[in-house]
């Protein structure tokens, strides 16, 4: 038996008793609404307050969620600047070897606008009929293996300018 409840039925002098009166049995019950009803009441201060601190957390998760955004936005914006004030060309590419970046000097160096050139094919855009295939089999590679002879190197190759003609290029 609950501790409690023991000594609750000991107050009314029924702990142990057989056969307790009809007013012990009331105050009993009176004992037993009274505990009911605040467990009820208590349970609506809990419900409020877990509602209230629910709240209070989704607040705190959006005004979070805004400063991380503004944040990224801010850190974003100072890459495109680095990127587009870089005097080498940045070229960026995605899995399916897709033009999906651009910067100023890529246009000058390679005679292309950056909206001519975003989706194109890099191999067909930038790079010689010659090394096309070598290029293509090694991004298959590397999305394969995750293996590269050209990442992380300085190599010269020859790239292939808009009006069709062939220079050499440093790439990294």
């Amino acid at each position: 038996m609950h501790d409690r409840l023991r000594r609750a039925l000991e107050e009314l002098g029924i702990f142990g008793t057989s056969d307790p009166s009809p007013e012990i049995l009331r105050q009993l019950y009176d004992r037993i609404s009274c505990a009911f009803a605040d467990l009820e009441q208590h349970g609506e201060v809990m419900e409020i307050a877990f509602a209230a601190s629910s709240h209070e957390g989704e607040i705190f998760h959006e005004n979070l969620k805004k400063k991380s955004e503004a944040k990224l936005q801010v850190e974003q914006e100072r890459i495109r600047l680095i990127v587009d004030h870089a005097l080498d060309a940045i070229v960026g590419m995605n899995k399916q070897g897709r033009i999906v970046d651009w910067n100023p000097s890529a246009e000058r160096l390679f005679g292309w606008a950056k909206p001519d050139v975003l989706g194109c094919s890099l191999s067909s855009t930038l790079i010689s009929s010659q090394f096309r295939q070598a290029h293509e089999d090694g991004l298959n590679r590397f999305l394969t293996t995750g293996q590269s002879t050209v990442l992380n190197q300085r190599i010269e190759v020859m790239a292939l300018h808009r009006d069709g003609t062939e220079f050499p290029i440093e790439l990294t």
